[in-house]
């Protein structure tokens, strides 16, 4: 996908399973009431999703990562309006994912009491490598790692 158009999803902008691969370069993404961007899921393995300089916004969260998903995201803004930026689901089943970060803004809010907005949030036996990027969190934290293997250079 590449451009400056824009893609807008209810539930989905764009979702990956099966092994698949999607390169985005540019271009904005939205989703109304869930996640804008979707590697794996509980029904299907895999998916790899590289995000070149997009511009995301999503009502929860812009970038999910499910079930052997993997996600590379290389600059960019991502705005979550209720929920983490970036994350995995930490649900028995969903983990073995791959999130590798190399810069852009993440913006996270929160609108759902008793919740607090998370940057990154690693929930299960994933592993996620930063290497750079600016966080923006209002009412919760930049990174919440509750399992797996996560690396932290140049932030």
């Amino acid at each position: 996908m590449e451009g400056n158009g824009t893609v807008i999803g209810k539930d989905c902008a764009v979702g990956v399973y099966v092994n698949a691969t999607a390169i985005v370069n540019g271009g904005n993404y939205v989703s109304t009431s869930n996640i804008a961007f979707s590697a794996g899921s509980s029904k299907a393995d895999g998916g790899k999703i590289v995000i070149n300089n997009a511009n995301v916004t999503a009502q929860e969260s812009c970038v999910g990562v499910f079930h052997k998903g993997e996600v590379e995201i290389n600059g960019g803004e991502f705005t979550s309006k209720d929920n983490f930026v970036v994350g995995t689901n930490g649900s028995t089943g969903y983990g073995g994912n791959k999130i590798v970060i190399n810069g852009g803004i993440f913006n996270a809010n929160i609108q759902s009491s008793g919740y607090i907005a998370c940057g990154i949030y690693i929930a299960n036996n994933d592993t996620l490598i930063v290497n750079g990027g600016t966080f923006n969190i209002n009412g919760g934290v930049g990174i919440l790692i509750r399992g797996g293997n996560t690396t932290i250079n140049n932030v």
